[in-house]
């Protein structure tokens, strides 16, 4: 979500540091509380100097301001260092590792610009009339859609034209198991400082269980911070895709019966499967194969089915009609003196 700040937007978020503080209204224009306008985009304030809104997916943006702002950003990063220590013990990375000790560097350097912070006056925010600010920060996480696991990934920028040096960091994890290994990726960028600066990272692991992906992102500039974070914990696996092969059709000349078997094959979805078979529509068995005589009195045939349940309690299924065929072959005659005998009967 990008973000463009003249002086206007400037000081609104100001304004919230003052109690009481209303807009100054442009020439022609009327006052208006800027807490209530960012109120009706979404935005809710949460502590001191700190606003927040939520989207879907889990996805949090907060807006923090002067030096009760940066208490909040060292909160957050604290709570986002610790989630990677956790992380760590269960799961060891070089990775995570670095991520951690970036983490640490940063609240570092948070506290000590919090020793110096102070909030930046309405008079001092009018000053900037004309100044341009643009910044973004984003995070997302995600199932991965064609194949089981997670993803994860997240970007910060910041351009100005105000003299701004900003700082933006990204960071992103997954973790996923797959036959019965856990795997787990972290990803970091920054901080970087300037001007004109960009930061972003990406996470993604393939598994069927024990999903879990997340994301952060944060630009900072003269006493705004923002973040964006994310987390998703759904392991998205397919339900499992079952096909039947066997006989589709028996042919019979007299009388009489013959042993087949149908066998399934399954992909998709997590072993161990369970299966239930059906003939019209009635059970008949249950394993990954199902055996019956054919008999030259089924015509015309009927239906075989069979429903797959997965460890995950996903199901999938599929239908094999098997046609049944009963001829009964022609006499065979010949003559015999002044009879004709067929089938060893007089005619």
């Amino acid at each position: 979500m990008t973000k463009k700040l003249g002086w206007i937007s400037l000081m609104a978020f100001l304004a919230l540091l003052i109690p009481g503080t209303v807009l100054m209204a442009q020439e022609g224009q009327p006052e208006r509380d800027p807490l209530l306008k960012m109120m009706e985009e979404g935005w809710k304030p949460v502590a001191p100097g700190v606003l927040q809104r939520s989207f879907e997916d889990n996805k949090v943006e907060t807006f923090a301001v002067g030096p009760e702002g940066i208490k909040w950003t060292i909160k957050q990063l604290r709570a986002r260092m610790a989630f990677l220590q956790k992380e760590n013990q269960a799961y060891p990375s070089a990775e995570t590792r670095q991520a951690i000790a970036s983490y640490r560097k940063q609240i570092a350097k948070f506290q000590k610009e919090l020793r110096s912070a102070k909030s930046e006056s309405l008079e001092s925010a009018i000053e900037k009339t004309g100044c341009s600010v643009s910044y973004s920060s984003y995070a997302n996480a995600a199932p991965l859609t064609s194949t089981a696991g997670v993803t994860s990934n997240s970007s910060a920028n910041f351009t100005n034209t105000c003299g701004y040096s900003a700082t933006v960091y990204a960071e992103a994890y997954a973790r996923a198991t797959k036959n019965g290994v856990t795997d787990t990726f972290t990803q970091t960028d920054g901080p970087r400082s300037g001007a004109n600066v960009s930061a972003s990272a990406t996470a993604t692991i393939q598994g069927d269980s024990n999903c879990l992906s997340t994301s952060t992102s944060y630009a900072t500039y003269s006493s705004i911070t923002l973040s964006f974070s994310a987390s998703n914990s759904v392991c998205p696996v397919e339900n499992p895709a079952v096909t039947i092969s066997g006989t589709t059709w028996e042919s019979f000349s007299s009388y009489g019966c013959r042993s087949k078997t149908w066998t399934t094959a399954v992909s998709g979805g997590t072993a161990p499967y369970t299966y239930q078979w059906y003939l019209d529509g009635t059970p008949v068995g249950t394993g990954s194969s199902y055996s019956r005589s054919v008999c030259s009195y089924d015509d015309p045939g009927y239906t075989l089915s069979v429903t797959v349940t997965d460890s995950g309690s996903r199901t999938g299924s599929d239908t094999h009609s098997v046609s049944v065929s009963y001829f009964e072959p022609p006499p065979t005659c010949w003559q015999g003196g002044m009879q004709v005998i067929c089938n060893d009967q007089i005619q």
